[in-house]
């Protein structure tokens, strides 16, 4: 989602509080090789880009969003 245009402009809209990173790998590619979880940095980095924050505050953020949603669930 990150990787297009559109999907940044979505992301933007959404609530920073909804968001939690995930991959469609290893079906998904980026430049030709399969996403794996481990490159979840991009995501953190594209997300520090857009919310203009620094990449330490998006992942508290992200981990907030876990914790609260595996919280609900529980």
């Amino acid at each position: 989602m990150l990787g297009s245009e559109n999907g940044k402009k979505l992301v933007q809209r959404m609530p920073s509080e909804r968001i939690l990173t995930e991959s469609d790998g290893p079906f998904a590619q980026l430049n030709g090789q399969a996403v794996m979880p481990w490159h979840v940095e991009r995501a953190i980095h594209e997300l520090s880009a857009i919310w203009l924050l620094p990449p330490a505050k998006v992942i508290k953020t992200i981990e907030d969003n876990l914790r609260s949603l595996l919280e609900r669930h529980a």
